[in-house]
């Protein structure tokens, strides 16, 4: 809970931390033990694209998949939150125009 305080905190609360219901799986296998939750906004606009939207399962790991393979050709730490937010927005859009 301590490191998704740490991503969650927007400068005013960290309620994001607790926001998705049963979001332990998603915290702990696409944002903490991945390279992602070393991002704070690409993290956050993820969990904030839960807490909206929440994806199955299968969609989810599409997804993050798709987010992971980012990192070999971006530098995501550098994102700001609406760029974040536009990047995951272009991934899904791309990941369902595959499906």
């Amino acid at each position: 809970m301590f490191l998704r305080g740490q991503i969650s905190w927007d400068g005013t609360d960290y309620s994001l931390a607790w926001a998705i219901p049963k979001g332990s799986d998603f915290w702990r296998s696409h944002i903490l033990r991945v390279k992602t939750g070393s991002a704070p906004t690409v993290a956050r606009a993820f969990a904030n694209r839960q807490v909206v939207s929440r994806l199955e399962t299968d969609s989810l790991r599409e997804l993050a998949s798709r987010l992971n393979r980012t990192w070999s050709n971006v530098v995501l730490h550098l994102y700001s939150e609406a760029e974040a937010t536009k990047l995951l927005d272009e991934l899904a859009h791309d990941s369902e125009l595959r499906s």
